[in-house]
């Protein structure tokens, strides 16, 4: 990223003082004072191209592009883990995830899940069948290399389409 070039000529002025600059070390102590400050010196300029970057990527619209849409065939009701899982929510060590089933090309049903996130939509529909679209988040602008860190590219979102009436209402304490 071209914010990080800042630091080479600080780092170069800094280090340049051990051998030319007005500050002559004197020891060993002067020399080691000397790389630290440099070293400091350097990292804050470092972090000062990071925090630019970030900023930027910040700014730059991601949007979702489709990655597959996914075939499911059936969708837990009971699991080995305690608790009730439905294409709702379940609980393993605090963490919430969906859970489904999906049909593989070769005819053989592949388990799933999903981690329950802000990146999951749920859309019950008319329909008979249940999917699961994956669409990935990227930032299309070809300066992003150069210039940020793009915040937002990379995420992942789940949007599941489901029969009316997959999703039960209510909850249980």
């Amino acid at each position: 990223m071209i914010w990080m070039l800042a630091a080479l000529p600080v780092g170069y002025m800094v280090f340049k003082e051990l051998f030319t600059g007005f500050m002559k070390p004197e020891g060993v102590i002067d020399v080691i004072m000397l790389l630290l400050f440099g070293t400091v010196m350097t990292g804050m300029v470092v972090l000062a191209g990071v925090a630019v970057g970030c900023l930027i990527g910040a700014a730059l619209p991601a949007h979702p592009v489709k990655l597959e849409t996914r075939s499911l065939i059936a969708i837990r009701d009971k699991d080995g883990v305690e608790g009730q899982f439905f294409l709702g929510s379940g609980f393993i060590k605090s963490d919430q995830y969906y859970f489904y089933y999906e049909k593989m090309p070769d005819g053989g049903v592949r388990p799933g899940k999903v981690f329950a996130g802000n990146g999951v939509r749920i859309y019950e529909e008319d329909r008979s069948d249940a999917t699961l679209t994956v669409f990935d988040w990227v930032v299309d602008s070809p300066l992003v290399p150069l210039l940020a860190f793009p915040v937002h590219e990379g995420g992942r979102s789940y949007n599941f389409h489901v029969p009316r009436g997959t999703v039960r209402p209510g909850y249980t304490m």
